[in-house]
């Protein structure tokens, strides 16, 4: 169990909220589902002042009927994969602009990918996105 678990587990318990790990994710996550918006605000605030929780409120509208999830997560591990994505963003954006503005030629693109990973010494991302050894 990690200190982020810890740390969830024990606001839940000192608040009596029902929390659930999340699967799917990139990385670990926790969810609460609030019974009314006076509930929601009340979860949201409590975890807002945790400077070490990303949280997120996703709520479905409907005319019939109100849901939502909070999603707890831990903030240098949600920074780290906002950092990352954002690296692959720009790095495939490379890729398109010179497949678009060379004729479409596909080497010439993924040697301009590269040559941005470089730029921002990422490789290893490059490798990742393009399964092609750096």
């Amino acid at each position: 169990m990690t200190a982020f678990d810890k740390k969830v587990n024990q606001i839940a318990a000192r608040h009596g909220w029902n929390i659930s790990p999340v699967s799917g994710w990139y990385i670990p996550a926790y969810s609460i589902v609030p019974m009314d918006r006076k509930e929601r605000d009340q979860i949201t605030a409590a975890l807002n002042r945790c400077k070490s929780f990303h949280v997120d409120v996703l709520q479905a509208f409907s005319a019939c009927a109100w849901t939502c999830t909070i999603l707890i997560r831990d903030r240098a591990e949600w920074e780290a994969l906002q950092k990352h994505q954002h690296t692959a963003d720009l790095i495939r954006n490379a890729f398109i602009e010179a497949y678009h503005f060379n004729g479409h030629d596909d080497r010439g693109a993924v040697n301009a990918a590269r040559q941005k990973a470089a730029e921002l010494d990422a490789l290893d991302i490059f490798s990742e996105i393009y399964s092609i050894p750096a």
